[in-house]
C-alpha cells in the first residue's frame, strides 16, 4: 500500500488475477456438478440407484465449495451466463431423476404402510 492506503498497482493486479481465478473455479464447479448431474440421470435411467446415491454425496461436496468460494466472486457477464446455463441442466436433470425414481417411492410408501395389507408387488416397477 501506497500511504494513502491505496494498494500499489502491482498488488491490485495480483488481487484482481486471484479473483479472476476464484471466478473461473466458480463456473468450472458449476460445470462439475452438471457432468455428475448428467451421470446421475443416465444411472437412473439405468435403474443404478446405488451409483446415484455415490454421485449424489459428491454433488454435495461441490456443492459445498460453490457455497465458500461464490461470496467472494463476482461472475462476469457470460460466467453469469454459463453459471445460468448450467443451472437450467441441472434442475432438467433433476427433475428427471424424480420421475424416475418416484415409482420406487411409492414403492417403499406401500410397504411401511402395507403391514396390513398383503398386496403389495415386490418390485417398484
Amino acid at each position: 500500500m501506497d500511504g494513502v492506503g491505496h494498494l500499489v498497482p502491482q498488488r491490485r493486479d495480483v488481487a484482481q488475477a486471484s479473483h479472476a481465478a476464484r471466478c473461473r473455479r466458480l463456473v468450472y464447479l458449476y460445470e462439475d456438478i452438471a457432468a455428475q448431474s448428467r451421470t446421475m440421470r443416465h444411472s437412473a435411467l439405468a435403474g443404478d440407484w446405488d451409483d446415484v446415491a455415490a454421485l449424489r454425496r459428491d454433488c454435495i461436496r461441490l456443492m459445498t465449495r460453490i457455497r465458500e468460494l461464490a461470496p467472494r466472486c463476482r461472475l462476469d457477464a457470460q460466467q453469469a451466463r454459463r453459471r445460468l446455463e448450467m443451472l437450467r441442466e441441472i434442475l432438467a436433470d433433476d427433475a428427471e431423476i424424480r420421475a424416475l425414481h418416484e415409482p420406487r417411492l411409492r414403492w417403499v410408501d406401500q410397504l411401511l404402510h402395507a403391514s396390513s395389507s398383503p398386496q403389495v408387488s415386490s418390485d417398484p416397477e
